[in-house]
């Protein structure tokens, strides 16, 4: 039948549920779609799958479509796929709806009774399906074609190209919809052609195949207008007021910008860092002009009788299969090459490639080394090439297949975990084991891939090879050569351990480690053997693990020679009565002095997880999120045997057996180097199988935070930690927390309110010990300074004063903040300098105001004496050595004189505005940006400024500019004040300026140095203490 419509020339459709291949328990269904004479018949025709659960129906029921009706083109032909097994591996995925048991006898009759028929949307769009043969879309005659093409195809006949005014005739005929919700506006109408994008789906709009001449058009237009710009979209708006569009979903290429239309009362708002004219962009303030015309992301003001034409390229065109790209191509959308050339040789196409030269919307990635973007695409998934993004999403299909059927209620599920009430892993054994064996085959090596390394939990070389696929650049380390961490990675003691460029950035300074005589076999500390039979326990278990070997000196020595080394060995007791081995590789044996690390190893802080946050709200979704651990991290890295005997301890002293440790040992520089190493690759594999699903990720050690959001977000949760457990990581899931508020390594993320900070259990820790210490009169323990602020440099008298700031301001301010505006604009508010003489410090600014000119500047100049500002001068009366403080000083009252905190909004949580001002002191803004100093009374006045702003919801940016270009406010500080005009002086005192805070603390200070000046006076001369007393008063550490 089949056979006969087409060689009539007539149209048909042929439905029938999907072949679903060999079933679990093996066996294996008939289906016409296995039938060599149903291929034949149905040829080139489109044959595509869909789930009518997607239309409604109560089941998926998979189900195939094949017809040459004109609107099923857009669908292309993607016939079943099969695993080796025989089991079913698309196209038609498994859905994330939660649909009730299969056949089942219920209330008198089966649950199928009704499936037989198609719900209602189904046949809607069967309905339009059939309608497209009554249309003339893809003909060139009719008699029932829409007046649009008509007039389209008449211009394309004609001996010119379409001119804009022909364009705004013929967008009169065509039927207009309300604009996109990213334009949040109801006002004026659009029209959209080409391919789209949302949440991650690609297809093409039904304009392609309804209004084909009348796309034809509109890319001619856009051609002429923009030779070799690249677009796969259109839209025309009809007097619609558009916001700046947000692009998520655009690839990086300028979008164009083209007026049908003479048009009035309307502008198109470019940014620019010199315009007067500012606009809202992200949330960011930005300076910009006003155009008649731009390429550039635009903000469009009111118009009126206005048409625009815009075309852009989204992105993700590459999951559009072939006979769509050729369709686009035809219609006259100029793809970018890459994918273009896929066309041509009719296989999919390859993904965009980055445009040279800066993108507006790029962002700089998370300074965290765990997941780098590295290599040279920088992890973004729209830049890499065809076999990498085809072998991340055939990967993504199998995790997400496995988790729909593993878990079932995926939003019950991670609740559960979120709780805390879920013990273990809810992926079965089998489960996992089947999907290893489903990755692997897609992979070079699959026999090798299964392989899991002696001592390893990981599959290094299923991880290696899936890795060299994606492109990443450290992909090596897992299984490559003899030191690998499959086969064992070195200390490096003895050779350095070499650079990785593409993931860390360089080392640049070494923390300075004890030196001590150099002894082979030592004693373990007091905790130790207070602990020893724990110790024992333990080490028994470590054994039964894979990471520990016991044996004997005489034993190692014959097999290591004299590398043999007995480390002094601490416990730690844990609350739940456990301990915690502390092997000490530095006193004594002196290991962790040798070793050479030339990466370096940094981590997330706050910086990093107020991103995370502005993120997460940023994605306009709702979010969920989980913090995990992983259990015994850096114990996850093998050692090479030749090192082995390095990391020997001892459970007793006297013990004449040696445990000896084949993987990362806590206490060892370079296991946390290994580590991050290790699950760096991990994590970036995750990233790129996830492609362009919407996830965060932070790791700090061995904890994980997991940002998910939008309408399945719990299934990208799932999906996440399934692809972690595929490659071995053992997660310790009765530590899981999550939610919208979690703690992570001692902050408090709050994703309900979207802030973060110091979690509430170490900010009482933190002001209780403040506290304490300040009753005490600051005489504390040394080993409880380190406690609080760890190895501090800084000086006795600062910490002191730092501590009354952060008691403070914990105290009055709280403990959470909200993640701060990215400021991108370098407009200046105003100019300040400060001039430092004998008994005098004359303060200086201007506001520059729109225009900048000093003649019509408010401007205020203020001396100040040893008498109002003691901390800024010396006994004799000098106080050019505190020129940066009062470089800060004149930037912090130029901020009070000018008014410019009035009316900010009084919310101590959120930073609404930055003020940025000019000074040209380089110190002073390299002061600010880090927000701490190291000396007085610089440390003072930042804490006056920080104290003063929060309230007002505000932060202070300061510029560095020469000084041959600040003449203006040094004249002021020169008292010339010849270029200003003495009606705009602002008037103002040194009692307007508030310095409550800074007079405390200076007051703090005086008494500090009184005090110590009395305990020296009173102590006497100090006997020096010998080696051995030094020894003794030391801590473990």
């Amino acid at each position: 039948m089949i056979q006969l419509m087409s060689s009539l020339g007539h149209f048909w459709l042929l439905e029938h549920p999907e072949d679903l291949g060999r079933l679990p328990n093996g066996d294996d269904p008939a289906s016409i779609w296995q039938w060599p004479q149903i291929r034949t018949a149905v040829g080139d025709a489109p044959c595509w799958g869909l789930r009518q659960c997607d239309y409604s129906a109560d089941t998926p029921k998979p189900t195939r479509l094949a017809s040459n009706l004109p609107g099923a083109r857009v669908f292309g032909s993607s016939w079943p796929s099969f695993q080796e097994d025989g089991t079913y591996a698309g196209p038609i995925l498994r859905c994330d709806h939660h649909h009730g048991p299969g056949a089942r006898w219920s209330s008198g009759q089966w649950r199928t009774a009704g499936t037989e028929a198609y719900p209602s949307p189904l046949c809607a769009f069967l309905a339009d399906l059939i309608a497209s043969a009554l249309s003339a879309s893809f003909s060139t005659d009719g008699p029932e074609q829409h007046a649009a093409e008509q007039f389209a195809k008449f211009l394309l006949q004609q001996d010119r190209p379409p001119a804009p005014h022909d364009a705004e005739a013929l967008i009169t005929l065509l039927p207009l919809e309300a604009p996109h919700v990213s334009a949040q506006t109801a006002a004026g109408q659009a029209f959209f052609g080409g391919a789209y994008c949302k949440g991650g789906v690609v297809g093409l709009r039904r304009s392609c195949r309804e209004f084909p001449a009348t796309l034809r058009v509109l890319c001619t237009l856009l051609r002429h207008a923009f030779p070799g710009q690249i677009f796969s979209s259109v839209a025309v708006f009809v007097d619609a007021a558009t916001q700046m569009p947000r692009d998520s979903h655009n690839a990086p290429y300028p979008n164009l910008l083209l007026a049908l239309s003479t048009f009035s009362n309307g502008q198109v708002w470019q940014q620019d860092q010199n315009g007067d004219v500012w606009r809202t962009v992200h949330g960011t303030p930005c300076p910009g002009v006003l155009l008649d015309v731009a390429r550039a992301p635009q903000l469009l003001r009111a118009w009126e009788s206005r048409v625009v034409l815009v075309g852009y390229c989204v992105r993700q065109l590459p999951a559009l299969d072939v006979s769509s790209l050729s369709l686009l191509s035809h219609l006259g959308f100029l793809l970018p090459p890459s994918v273009t050339a896929g066309v041509a040789r009719g296989d999919t196409a390859e993904t965009l490639a980055e445009p040279s030269g800066p993108v507006a919307d790029a962002g700089t990635p998370l300074a965290s080394d765990k997941e780098r973007a590295t290599g040279p695409h920088n992890g973004a998934p729209v830049a890499r090439p065809a076999p990498e993004w085809q072998h991340a999403e055939r990967v993504q299909r199998a995790i997400r297949n496995f988790v729909l059927e593993e878990v079932g209620d995926l939003r019950k599920a991670a609740l559960q975990l979120a709780v805390g009430r879920m013990k273990s892993s809810p992926f079965s054994e089998q489960g996992v084991q089947r999907l290893r064996q489903q990755v692997a085959s897609m992979l070079p090596d699959p026999d090798l891939a299964l392989q899991v390394p002696e001592r390893q939990p990981f599959l290094l070389h299923l991880l290696s090879q899936s890795l060299k696929l994606l492109g990443d650049p450290d992909w090596a380390c897992l299984s490559q050569g003899e030191e690998c961490f499959a086969m064992g990675v070195p200390l490096g003691d003895e050779v350095p351990l070499p650079r990785t460029p593409q993931v860390y950035r360089e080392r640049v300074k070494e923390r300075t480690l004890d030196v001590t005589p150099f002894q082979q076999i030592m004693n373990n500390y007091e905790s130790a053997e207070l602990s020893a039979d724990k110790l024992e326990e333990h080490f028994a278990a470590e054994e039964r693990a894979g990471r520990m070997i016991p044996s004997t000196e005489p034993a190692l020595r014959a097999e290591y020679g004299d590398t043999l080394l007995v480390a002094s060995m601490g416990a730690l007791l844990k609350p739940n009565g456990d301990i915690r081995p502390l092997h000490d590789g530095t006193h004594g044996i002196g290991l962790n002095n040798r070793i050479k690390i030339l990466d370096r190893l940094e981590m997330p802080g706050p910086d990093e997880i107020l991103e995370t946050v502005a993120l997460g709200q940023e994605s306009k979704e709702a979010v969920f999120c989980i913090s995990a651990d992983i259990a015994q991290a850096h114990r996850l890295t093998k050692v090479r045997r030749a090192d082995w005997a390095k990391l020997g301890c001892k459970a007793r002293s006297e013990a004449r057996t040696v445990w000896v440790n084949t993987v990362g040992t806590f206490g060892i520089s370079s296991a946390a180097y290994h580590w991050s190493r290790l699950f760096g690759c991990i994590g970036r594999w995750v990233h790129r199988v996830m492609l362009t699903v919407w996830q965060m990720q932070v790791v700090f050690a061995d904890d994980l935070h997991l940002l998910t959001a939008g309408q399945h977000k719990f299934l990208t949760m799932w999906m996440c930690l399934a692809a972690y457990e595929l490659v071995g990581t053992p997660f310790a899931y009765r530590k899981f927390r999550g939610g919208t508020v979690v703690d992570f390594v001692g902050y408090e993320i709050s994703y309900s309110e979207w802030r973060a900070g110091i979690s509430e259990r170490r900010c009482s820790w933190l002001v209780k010990w403040i506290l304490e210490a300040e009753q005490a009169d600051w005489i504390v323990v040394g080993r409880s300074v380190i406690e609080l602020a760890g190895h501090s440099g800084s000086k006795p008298v600062l910490v002191y004063l730092c501590l009354i700031f952060v008691r403070r301001q914990l105290q009055d301010r709280g403990r959470l903040v909200r993640p701060v505006v990215d400021w991108r604009a370098s407009r200046q508010a105003f100019r300040a300098d400060a001039k430092c003489a004998p008994n005098r410090v004359v303060l200086g600014g201007w506001l520059l105001g729109k225009e900048g000119i000093p003649r019509k500047a408010p401007w205020f100049s203020l001396a100040l004496s040893p008498s109002e500002a003691p901390w800024l001068f010396k006994p004799n009366g000098e106080s050019q050595w505190a020129s940066t403080a009062a470089e800060l000083l004149a930037s912090y009252v130029a901020l009070v004189a000018f008014g410019l905190l009035e009316g900010s909004r009084a919310f101590g949580d959120t930073f609404d505005a930055v003020l940025v001002g000019g000074t040209d002191n380089q110190a002073t803004p390299q002061a600010q940006a880090r927000g701490s100093s190291a000396s007085w009374p610089l440390l003072g006045i930042l804490m006056q400024v920080t104290a003063t702003l929060q309230p007002h919801g505000a932060q202070m940016k300061l510029v560095w500019r020469p000084h041959e270009t600040n003449v203006e406010a040094d004249d002021l500080t020169n008292e010339n004040f010849a270029l200003f005009d003495s009606e705009q002086r602002v008037k103002v005192s040194w009692d307007d300026i508030p310095m409550d805070f800074m007079r405390e603390l200076a007051a703090a200070h005086e008494d500090f140095l009184e005090a110590k000046s009395l305990a020296r006076a009173s102590a006497g001369p100090k006997m020096k203490s010998s080696k051995k007393q030094k020894l003794a008063e030391r801590t473990s550490w």
